[in-house]
């Protein structure tokens, strides 16, 4: 009993004292460098790259890199070129997609003169999808949720991660749908004398 007792008092004393004072964080280094995000796939369409600068850690806006020559190059030489479509959004000039057996180089040319160059790439091998399924599952919060489920095969070890992209589309049903629509006749309300 003299144990809990002990306990007890230890855990209100590290709830007194333990409180969590804010701190103001400071920016002592930065190094100005360029993050690119960039994803090559197998799809034959316009490939896109967005390029934008670090930030200090106390910022929040992004910075575009602007006005940079961003290409791509295979390793039989053939060289995609990307045009600026907004700021630090960098679209191929034509559409094309990524064959497993080459390996790609991404280059950067910023406006200050500095080059950049990723190391040679390849894409991994494909997994076909097999099996495509939904179903509403009730959760351990007792919330309904979609569950979406991929059955896929590989043809070797390789490719065992995955990316799925999708757009939600749902459509709403009133329960008490009437054609009549409300025109609104005057946007001041009216006052009622009783």
């Amino acid at each position: 009993m003299k144990k809990h007792i002990i306990l007890f008092i230890l855990c209100i004393i590290m709830l007194i004292k333990g409180c969590i004072e804010p701190f103001e964080i400071v920016n002592t280094t930065f190094t100005k460098n360029i993050v690119v995000k960039a994803i090559l796939t197998n799809e034959i369409k316009k490939h896109s790259v967005k390029l934008f600068q670090t930030i200090p850690i106390d910022s929040t806006k992004t910075i575009p890199v602007k006005n940079a020559i961003v290409r791509i190059i295979d390793d039989t030489g053939i060289t995609y070129n990307f045009q600026e479509t907004e700021d630090g959004i960098y679209t191929s000039t034509s559409p094309f997609a990524a064959q497993p057996v080459k390996s790609y180089i991404l280059k950067i040319k910023a406006i200050e003169g500095i080059e950049y160059s990723s190391t040679p790439e390849q894409l991994p091998s494909t997994s076909e999808i097999k099996n495509l399924s939904y179903k509403i599952e009730i959760n351990d919060s007792n919330i309904s949720e979609l569950v979406i489920k991929a059955n896929s095969k590989l043809s070797n070890n390789e490719g065992q991660y995955y990316r799925y992209e999708y757009d939600e589309t749902y459509k709403i049903k009133i329960p008490y749908w009437t054609p009549r629509k409300i025109i609104i006749v005057s946007a001041v309300p009216l006052m009622s004398s009783n």
